[in-house]
């Protein structure tokens, strides 16, 4: 939260005769003029077209990192390990489609990914310490009508989110140069359990 560290992604990056890797880097700030020191290795994707770095994300204390990747269609998590100076992995998360946008909470226990499907969806997890478990699953019928992308974001807390379905037909309008479809932004509070949110005010 202070900016001390930052996290870098290149989705395009290929090391092999791969396309499309993707790598992710992170930096920690030595505390005077311009040097950064990296923080752990690099992580590459292991195969053709896993992108990550398509998005990134890391929590306020550094310790926690995440990617959207957009080909290989999941949210992937890394916890960074003070004994081995090394990002461990501790969650893949098979979104069904490329992660359009993503959002984390403070602490990165929590995370809202924005799927890129015929109707839109947006998809929330939170750690138990062990495992990932969806606490929350909204469609196009939740943010309005005709939402071809979820454009998401997450408060420090975890427990409001802001979902923005936006339709193709406002980047590709029809011959008149227009579009007869509107997107749409609702706000959601956590209940607290299981995958229950309520819609916050009227947007």
């Amino acid at each position: 939260s202070d900016g001390s560290t930052i996290i870098i992604g290149v989705y395009g990056y290929d090391d092999t005769s791969n396309g499309n890797q993707g790598l992710i880097r992170v930096y920690t700030y030595s505390g005077s003029g311009t040097t950064w020191n990296q923080k752990g290795s690099d992580i590459i994707g292991g195969g053709t077209n896993q992108s990550y770095g398509h998005i990134v994300k890391i929590n306020n204390d550094g310790t926690r990192i995440f990617t959207g990747t957009d080909y290989y269609d999941r949210v992937i998590i890394w916890d960074y390990n003070s004994g081995t100076s090394e990002w461990d992995q501790i969650g893949s998360i098979s979104i069904g489609n490329t992660v359009r946008s993503l959002s984390i909470n403070n602490t990165g226990s929590r995370f809202v990914a924005g799927k890129d499907t015929a109707d839109g969806q947006a998809l929330i997890y939170e750690y138990s310490g062990t495992t990932w478990t969806k606490i929350g699953d909204f469609t196009a019928s939740d943010t309005g009508s005709s939402q071809d992308y979820e454009y998401v974001d997450m408060n420090g807390d975890g427990n409001i989110i802001a979902i923005t379905g936006v339709n193709s037909s406002i980047y590709n309008p029809d011959a008149t140069g227009t579009s007869n479809h509107n997107g749409g932004t609702k706000v959601y509070e956590y209940t607290g359990s299981g995958t229950t949110w309520n819609q916050k005010g009227n947007t």
